[in-house]
């Protein structure tokens, strides 16, 4: 009966360290199978994130911009633009877990007041549009945690004039005076279709990018 029992617990023994030395080749082999993220493939991921995020934020303010102007032409459209607008993409960035927001190096409303680092895109940009170029969205690590996307909006639609082209032509009276009142450091009017207007800005941080990565991966699994 102790032989017998012998024999059962080798044969126990084995089987234990068996199936341990098939896990840790497994979680070895797992490992090896997802390394991480290259700095090429989070440019890659937050430029494909990034064009999503800021077409989907452009088609919803000129929805909204557009209901604006049926319901009380265009002062009414401003009001949105004034109150409105932020509130948008405050909530754009919170369902797409990114900072969302416009920037531009003609201010109207103090809050899209430019980064040194947007200040610079736009510059570059504006430099692009000055020599018959156009600017491409681009994307760059700002530091270990967190990587810019950036994508020029250009004046393409002749209602944008109504509140940003020449002053008493374009800007009506009653509009600039609006505008005034509202932002009495205004720089946004005296634009031409075509014009630079400022760019989408969309920060990203890195861990939400590899989670999100991670979920593709289980997804397509």
């Amino acid at each position: 009966m102790t032989h017998l029992l012998n024999k059962i617990l080798i044969v126990l023994v084995a089987f234990s360290t068996l199936i341990a030395c098939q896990g840790q080749q497994s979680s070895e082999q797992d490992t090896g199978n997802d390394p991480p993220m290259s700095t090429e493939q989070m440019e890659a991921l937050a430029m494909q994130r990034g064009k999503e995020i800021a077409m989907a934020s452009q088609k919803t303010l000129g929805a909204n911009l557009k209901g604006a102007i049926q319901r009380g032409g265009i002062q009414e459209a401003f009001t949105f633009c004034n109150v409105q607008a932020m509130p948008i993409t405050d909530s754009l960035s919170r369902a797409y877990d990114a900072t969302v927001k416009r920037a531009s190096l003609w201010v109207r409303n103090p809050k899209d007041e430019p980064t040194d680092t947007e200040r610079t895109i736009l510059e570059e940009y504006q430099a692009k549009m000055q020599a018959g170029e156009t600017p491409k969205p681009r994307v760059i690590n700002l530091d270990e945690d967190y990587v810019l996307y950036t994508q020029p909006i250009a004046i393409t639609n002749g209602l944008c004039l109504n509140c940003h082209g020449e002053i008493g032509t374009q800007v009506q009276e009653e509009t600039y005076a609006l505008i005034q009142e509202r932002y009495p450091n205004d720089q946004a009017t005296g634009h031409k279709m075509g014009d630079l207007r400022g760019i989408w800005s969309i920060r990203f941080d890195k861990s939400s990018l590899k989670q999100e990565e991670v979920m593709g991966m289980l997804q397509i699994k």
